[in-house]
């Protein structure tokens, strides 16, 4: 770990994905605050979350074809700067402009993270080891846990005094700050060469978009282990989507907590993710077996119906953190066994393809949730959640029994990338 935390392109990474999403977690409370209080409609404060969903679902697999095709470091900067530009047109709105703005916004902004977000799983093969990316990707995920802890009241606190237009004006510096960061990475020649698309009409084009996006496709679909983990991930994703939901009501409706002991919860499940990546830092020699995800979602499973059933607010506390260790350690691994076992050539496109089929699975479970939550009641519901993430768990340490995140078997061109880079 000591030689990841003195890896400047590493570093350099880490710091540009923490200080964007830091500023963005300015925006992530605050705008639909700003829709609800302007509009007062349930309506389009509910149309705001779909079409934050909508990027999630359609672009992820035409930004992985991008992320392959283009060189990584600078499409994430592209996507910084996008971004950067595309959030002051909020100020139009903050200003008395248009609410339609803020839609429109979300949806280029969306997509453009989706971007980013392929781009920087494929990037990542590029300047780490391959014996260090489950290292690196626990230490990104420290990055993580330590911004969703700090950024919801940082966040909360900035639209609370100065409004949207500060909000605004934050997230977009945040991303330039990131893209100045991300410029100071330095790429192996490998890793800088572009795969340039089928020159021709738009026909041509577009043929040559769906056959890169099937290549894509193929890969996932030519490995059982692969399509257990699309497997893994959809499920996963349908009982998150059902707490996410239903969390909420629970806590008001059934266990009868006002807003600071849900504070209380909500931190203590950032607690126990930020936990999870530092154990997992801290013994990823030992968590190589796909055995791991599986055991990981079992426990997750038995500590939400450990939530479920408590009542005094320590010992849901307690439960909702001991839920959040085991989940990043297997997000975790799942990401390192992509990028050591897919070829660097296709990483950006299955990262996009896999992004969908997560959205998906989460769209499934909030349907599910709004579906039967009134007419099953809340609890029974969650429980099924629960029982999704220990029947998955059960199927990931049967499907993922021989699957291991050492000795690469497709991805040898990432490690020769990885040590060029050194």
């Amino acid at each position: 770990m000591r030689a990841l935390l003195r890896d400047r392109n590493l570093l350099l990474v880490l710091g540009a994905g923490m200080i964007s999403q830091l500023g963005d977690w300015a925006l992530v409370l605050g705008l639909p605050l700003f829709v609800y209080g302007r509009t007062h409609s349930i309506a389009l404060s509910g149309a705001l979350v779909t079409v934050d969903l909508l990027p999630r679902l359609f672009a992820g697999p035409i930004a992985g074809v991008l992320a392959d095709r283009w060189n990584r470091k600078f499409a994430l900067i592209g996507a910084d700067l996008f971004r950067a530009g595309v959030l002051l047109a909020l100020l139009i709105t903050a200003a008395g402009g248009p609410i339609w703005l803020v839609y429109v916004v979300a949806v280029l902004e969306g997509s453009a993270s989706q971007l980013f977000v392929a781009a920087e799983g494929a990037l990542l093969p590029n300047i780490v080891r391959g014996e260090n990316l489950l290292r690196a990707n626990s230490l990104m995920s420290v990055g993580n846990s330590t911004i969703r802890l700090v950024g919801p009241p940082l966040g909360g606190l900035l639209f609370a005094l100065l409004g949207l237009t500060a909000s605004a004006i934050v997230d977009s510096a945040s991303f330039a700050v990131s893209a100045s960061l991300l410029l100071a990475v330095r790429l192996p020649a490998a890793a800088r060469q572009v795969s340039e698309p089928e020159s021709g009409a738009a026909r041509g084009m577009v043929s040559a978009f769906v056959r890169e996006l099937a290549d894509g496709a193929r890969c996932l679909l030519t490995s059982r282990v692969f399509e257990a983990l699309c497997v893994v991930l959809a499920a996963v994703m349908v009982a998150q989507g059902i707490l996410e939901t239903l969390l909420v009501p629970f806590v008001i409706d059934v266990l009868h907590y006002d807003a600071t002991e849900f504070g209380i919860l909500a931190a203590a499940q950032g607690l126990g993710g930020l936990l999870g990546a530092l154990a997992l830092s801290a013994l990823s020699r030992h968590v190589t077996s796909g055995r791991v995800v599986g055991a990981a979602l079992v426990l997750g499973g038995t500590f939400l119906v450990g939530f479920l059933v408590a009542r005094p607010l320590a010992i849901s506390a307690a439960m909702l953190f001991l839920v959040g260790v085991p989940m990043v350690v297997a997000s975790a691994w799942v990401e390192t066994y992509y990028q050591q076992k897919i070829s660097n050539e296709l990483l950006g496109r299955v990262l996009g393809l896999t992004g969908t089929v997560t959205s998906v699975g989460f769209l499934v479970g909030v349907v599910a949730a709004s579906l039967f939550g009134s007419r099953l009641g809340i609890v029974p519901v969650m429980l099924a959640a629960a029982a999704v993430l220990l029947a998955t768990g059960v199927f990931a340490v049967a499907a993922l029994w021989t699957a291991r995140t050492t000795e690469p078997e497709t991805a040898t061109a990432t490690s020769d990338v990885a040590a060029a880079a050194k």
